[in-house]
């Protein structure tokens, strides 16, 4: 009897070795393609922007870098090995904005990070202006302007002109080319119409703004 219950406890210790020697497989989950974060732009000079961004996925093939240059219209202007996390864009002009995005892509399948936007700073510096009145009615601005820049570049530079009150009478436009490092003098001259001002109290204002800066390569 001792014999039967000792095999009778022995049999599920057999199965459940048996069990046990059962090989299990595990189905790995594919990875998936993650965009990239966390990306910057900066205008380092006036005619560069570099770019940042955090590699999320492990499997990308490389990167595209796009940017928008004006009209929603989309270019790539580099494609870049797996891992990569930065990109200098170069002989960019002054005074403009660039929108960017940086695409990941693994054969035919592509995940896109967020857009960005840098602008470009001026090379044309404003040194100094001084302003005087011109016969009865007549009021110039001068100015001196330099261009910072390594190229020659031209320049838009706007003058408005407001009277005593504060309204707005005249605006006017001048473009001049600047050789590289050149400093140069600008001058405006407007008329006030119907003229009934005294110059000493109600001398007329102006303000200055450089609308555009294009590098002439």
């Amino acid at each position: 009897m001792r014999r039967k219950y000792l095999i009778l406890l022995l049999i599920p210790l057999l199965i459940a070795f048996a069990g046990c020697g059962k090989k299990r497989h595990y189905v790995a989950s594919q990875p998936e393609l993650e965009a990239p974060s966390n990306l910057t732009a900066t205008a380092t000079s006036y005619k560069q922007i570099n770019l940042f961004w955090q590699d999320n996925s492990t499997i990308e093939d490389g990167f595209r870098v796009c940017c928008d240059m004006g009209g929603n219209q989309y270019q790539t202007m580099d494609t870049l090995p797996a891992n990569t996390t930065s990109f200098e864009h170069y002989n960019l002009q002054p005074l403009t904005k660039y929108t960017y995005y940086v695409q990941a892509y693994w054969g035919e399948e592509y995940a896109n990070s967020r857009e960005i936007l840098a602008t470009t700073p001026c090379p044309i510096e404003i040194l100094d202006s001084r302003s005087y009145s011109y016969g009865n009615s007549g009021f110039i601005v001068e100015m001196r302007v330099k261009n910072n820049a390594t190229e020659r570049c031209e320049v838009e530079i706007t003058v408005t002109f407001y009277n005593a009150d504060g309204i707005e009478y005249d605006s006017q436009t001048e473009t001049p080319i600047l050789a590289g490092g050149e400093i140069c003098t600008a001058e405006f001259v407007s008329y006030i119409p119907y003229f009934e001002y005294d110059w000493a109290v109600n001398e007329p204002g102006y303000s200055i703004e450089i609308m555009k800066a294009e590098i002439l390569y």
